[in-house]
Order: structure tokens, then sequence, then C-alpha cells
């Protein structure tokens, strides 16, 4: 049997971390935003 805990660990860090993004404040500096996007993607990667 296949176990797809650390898929479904992956997958809820994931959605977390693109639930922060989108509610990002406009207002930081282009370097913070980046480093969020990059990091979503980081996640994406790992799922």
């Amino acid at each position: 049997m296949i176990d797809y805990s650390k898929f479904e660990k992956a997958l809820k860090h994931l959605q977390t971390q693109f639930q922060h993004y989108q509610t990002l404040d406009p207002s930081l500096p282009d370097y913070l935003q980046e480093a969020m996007a990059e990091s979503v993607i980081q996640r994406f990667e790992t799922c």
C-alpha cells in the first residue's frame, strides 16, 4: 500500500504558502514579494 502522508503534508504546506502569497501586502519591497513567490514555487516543486 502506498503511503501518501508525506505528499499530503507537502500539499498542505503548499496551500498555506499560497494563501500567504495571495494576501501579500503590495507595499512590501520587491525583493520580499519575489522571495515569497519563489517559496511558493519551491513548495510546488516539492509536491
